[in-house]
C-alpha cells in the first residue's frame, strides 16, 4: 500500500511557510512600491511631461488641445521554484512533524533562498530592459545609457557620488529620496579610501561613526547593503544602484507549497515550493547604474 501523508502535514507545510515569508522580507522589499495582481503581466501607463506657460491668447480665447500621449511599461512576472527539491525517505516519515513545525530548518532554508531570488528580481526588474507594448509585452526599451557611470579604475569615489546628485538634480529628482544599494565591498572601499565618508572634517557627524554606511544619510542618500547585485568576475566590477521607491513597481506575486510522495522513487516524500514575481521601471529618471571596479570580484 502506498504511503498517504495525513492532510495536516500538507497544511502545516503550506501554512508555515507562507507565515515565514510573510514574517521576513529581503533589504529590498521597502525599497519599492508594490504592484500586486493576479496573472503574467499587467501595464503600468506613463505619460508625457505637461509644462504650463503664460496666458497669451487673451479673454475667452479657444483652448488649444494636443494628444495626451502615455506609453505603456509592463510589469511581467516569472515563475521561480526551488529546482532541486528536499526529500526524505519513506522510512522517515517521523520527521514530517518537526520539518513542518514553525522555525524548522528546512522552512527557514526556503524562506531564506525565497528572499535571496526576490532580491535578485527586484534587482534584475532595475537594471533591465523594459517590456513595452501598446496592447501586451510585445517589445523591449534598454536601461537608459546616460544613466549608467562607467567604472574607470576606481572603486565608489566620492566623485562618483557627486556626480549622482548632480544628475538626479538636473532630472529634478531629490537626491533625499533615493535608495543607494552597495555591496560589501563597496562599502570597505568607502570606508578605507573614502576621506569624506569617515572623516568629521566633512560632516558634522561622520557617516561611519556606527561603524557601517548602512543606516546614515550621507549626501542625502539611503544606503543599502546588498550582496545580490551585478557582478563582471572579468572585468572586475560590480553594479551599484541608485533609484526612488515610485520608480520601481514590483508585483511579489503569489506562492505555492506541497509535500508529496514521489512513486518512481519508493515512496520518498518530497517538499516542493514556487512563486510567481516579476517587477518593472515605472520610470527612468532619477534611476541609475554605477559600476565599480575593484582587483578582486567575488
Amino acid at each position: 500500500m502506498a504511503y498517504t501523508i495525513p492532510e495536516i502535514f500538507h497544511q502545516k507545510f503550506a501554512t508555515n511557510i507562507e507565515a515565514a515569508i510573510q514574517q521576513t522580507s529581503s533589504v529590498l522589499d521597502s525599497t519599492v512600491t508594490p504592484f500586486n495582481f493576479d496573472g503574467k503581466s499587467k501595464s503600468i501607463l506613463i505619460g508625457t511631461t505637461i509644462d504650463w506657460a503664460d496666458a497669451t491668447d487673451g479673454r475667452m480665447a479657444q483652448t488649444n488641445i494636443g494628444e495626451y500621449n502615455a506609453t505603456q511599461r509592463w510589469v511581467v512576472t516569472e515563475k521561480v521554484m526551488v529546482p532541486v527539491a528536499p526529500a526524505l525517505d519513506e522510512w522517515d516519515e517521523s520527521l514530517l512533524d518537526e520539518i513542518t513545525s514553525p522555525g524548522s530548518d528546512i522552512i527557514n532554508a526556503i524562506t531564506y533562498g525565497y528572499n535571496r531570488i526576490k532580491e535578485k528580481k527586484i534587482i534584475s526588474c532595475i537594471e533591465s530592459a523594459v517590456s513595452i507594448g501598446a496592447n501586451a509585452p510585445t517589445s523591449t526599451e534598454a536601461f537608459p545609457s546616460a544613466n549608467i557611470i562607467a567604472a574607470g579604475n576606481d572603486g565608489l569615489t566620492f566623485a562618483k557620488v557627486a556626480q549622482i546628485v548632480r544628475l538626479a538634480r538636473e532630472q529634478n529628482v531629490n537626491p533625499a529620496e533615493l535608495t543607494w544599494v552597495i555591496s560589501p565591498k563597496d562599502e570597505e572601499y568607502l570606508i578605507a579610501s573614502v576621506a569624506e565618508v569617515r572623516s568629521k572634517d566633512y560632516t558634522k557627524v561622520a557617516p561611519i561613526e556606527g561603524g557601517s554606511v548602512v543606516g546614515s544619510r550621507w549626501m542625502g542618500f539611503t544606503w543599502i547593503i546588498s550582496n545580490q547585485l551585478t557582478t563582471d568576475t572579468t572585468a572586475h566590477t560590480v553594479n551599484t544602484l541608485v533609484y526612488g521607491k515610485q520608480a520601481i513597481r514590483f508585483n511579489f506575486g503569489s506562492r505555492k507549497s506541497a509535500i508529496e510522495t514521489r512513486p518512481d522513487r519508493n515512496g520518498a516524500i518530497q517538499f516542493r515550493s514556487s512563486a510567481r514575481m516579476g517587477g518593472a521601471r515605472a520610470q527612468d529618471k532619477g534611476v541609475f547604474i554605477v559600476k565599480n571596479k575593484y582587483a578582486t570580484i567575488a
